[in-house]
């Protein structure tokens, strides 16, 4: 159970309502979008430093590698 406040918890009921979904089904995928965007997000930093020099590309055979060798 997550708890809100009044205001937040009615605006969710009202555009769960609007769309003709459960409340549930709203929150799912609302954090499905918000976990979309975080996933972004890193992606972009990880392209970021990539491009400047501060990190690799390496194949899955040499993550492989490094894992088993560590």
């Amino acid at each position: 159970m997550i708890n809100t406040d009044d205001n937040l918890a009615n605006s969710f009921h009202e555009v769960a309502n609007h769309l003709g979904i459960k409340k549930n089904e709203l929150f799912e995928r609302a954090f499905k979008y918000y976990l979309d965007l975080v996933n972004l997000s890193v992606a972009k930093e990880r392209l970021k430093e990539f491009k400047s020099g501060k990190a690799e590309i390496i194949s899955f055979d040499e993550l492989e590698k490094r894992v088993s060798e560590s």
